[in-house]
């Protein structure tokens, strides 16, 4: 058996206003997902299943480019957290426009981890 999901609050993204970027991942977190935690999760699945054999792999994404998807989903992720009233939208402005500066002086870092696990389903 083999299962990969991402662990949501291990979103990590390059931002000059902290406590804003820290809310719009909770909100990520929170709201996105059924378990944001789902990737930590798995290997206790896994063992709770009585599975064999559990092997646990991480898999970090990292991006550096205003061109990557990461960027674009940051912007989403931050419009999508104003539309449900997680922050506001002069906050939204603000967070956007300090990314895209931050992007366009070239120091634009965003990261995600996976986790994978795998496992042998006794006989």
């Amino acid at each position: 058996v083999i299962s990969a999901d991402q662990d949501a609050e291990t979103w990590v993204i390059d931002h000059p206003d902290r406590a804003l970027t820290r809310r719009i991942i909770a909100f990520y977190v929170e709201q996105r997902f059924a378990d944001g935690w789902t990737g930590r999760r798995l290997r206790g699945m896994f063992l709770r299943a009585a599975l064999r054999d559990v092997d646990s792999r991480a898999i970090v994404t990292m991006d550096t480019s205003a061109e990557s998807y990461a960027f674009k989903i940051a912007i989403d992720r931050a419009r999508t957290a104003a539309k449900a009233g997680w922050i506001s939208e002069s906050e939204l402005a603000g967070w956007v426009g300090a990314l895209e500066a931050e992007a366009a002086a070239g120091r634009f870092f965003s990261s995600l981890n996976f986790y994978v696990e795998s496992g042998v389903v006794p006989p």
